[in-house]
């Protein structure tokens, strides 16, 4: 992409909106090369829509599958829209049931397929959206989401140079999707390979003291943490603690003995000694066991 060949769509564009697409994809084919988290990537692919298509802002939001959705806005005002949209639980930041094209809107204010989210985005100064979907080999997995003030910004020719783009941002946010998500994985590996050690020792502890199964200790670890709202590997490490401070406590010193002496005289006689008061036994001597 970094050449001077671009698709073939871009030859009926005019001259400005073909230098625009054109420096727009050269910028995103340079994301790729560049170490940005994901949402700054999610961040610039905003932007340059924004650059692409002349609106006032935008949003990009990202499916996430094991965590609330990724959302990137590049004004206030966009994240507030996001932030409505996600609220009413409908508006163009968030597609249509099962589509994956785009959706272009010019009056907000009476568009029937927002009712509620329309007249309020309008209420903020804006009149028009454009969403453009980002796709994969599954189907869409993101949403570029644009927005202007005035009524009917967005024609035909711009929903193609949005389209062109928003093909070739799907290639640049699937991969530092992709990457992210490869992170996230490593780090959850080594973070639980980091716990089992605990866990491992937490399980012989309560075998020892219960006399159970490590099956059965495993079992009650996991209650103990239902039960305490905690983690596994957390439960694991307080009674692994807990032990180290009992195993190290020092023995208790032993108290003052009182030796009273019992029978008919030095050789007959037994010595008791009691111990100190609040201790429990009693230890019986007798003068046969010093000979």
């Amino acid at each position: 992409m970094e050449g001077s060949q671009l698709p073939v769509e871009v030859n009926g564009f005019g001259r400005m909106e073909h230098a625009l697409l054109r420096s727009s994809l050269h910028r995103l084919s340079r994301l790729a090369l560049a170490e940005l988290t994901l949402e700054e990537v999610l961040l610039q692919v905003a932007e340059l829509a924004v650059q692409v298509t002349g609106a006032d802002g935008a949003s990009v939001r990202l499916k996430e599958t094991d965590r609330l959705d990724a959302v990137v806005s590049t004004t206030p005002l966009m994240a507030k829209i996001s932030a409505m949209e996600l609220r009413l639980g409908e508006g163009p930041g968030l597609g249509m049931a099962g589509a994956d094209t785009i959706i272009a809107a010019g009056a907000l204010a009476s568009d029937p397929r927002w009712p509620r989210f329309g007249p309020r985005a309008v209420r903020l100064g804006i009149w028009s959206a454009l969403s453009l979907p980002l796709t994969g080999d599954d189907g869409a997995f993101g949403i570029i989401t644009l927005y202007a003030s005035a009524k009917d910004a967005f024609d035909d020719d711009t929903e193609r140079c949005g389209s062109i783009f928003a093909d070739v941002a799907a290639t640049v946010v699937g991969n530092a999707h992709a990457l992210t998500c490869a992170l996230r994985f490593t780090e959850r590996l080594q973070a639980s390979i980091g716990t089992r050690p605990d866990i491992d020792r937490a399980i012989g502890i309560l075998m020892g003291r219960a006399g159970i199964s490590a099956e059965e200790a495993f079992e009650r670890l996991k209650k103990i943490s239902q039960f305490e709202h905690k983690k596994l590997h957390l439960v694991a490490t307080d009674l692994v603690e807990q032990a180290r401070r009992a195993a190290n406590r020092p023995p208790a010193a032993p108290g003052p003995v009182s030796t009273v002496g019992v029978g008919n005289g030095p050789g007959g006689g037994m010595g008791v000694q009691l111990p100190p008061q609040g201790r429990g036994g009693v230890f019986v001597r007798s003068a046969a066991m010093e000979s």
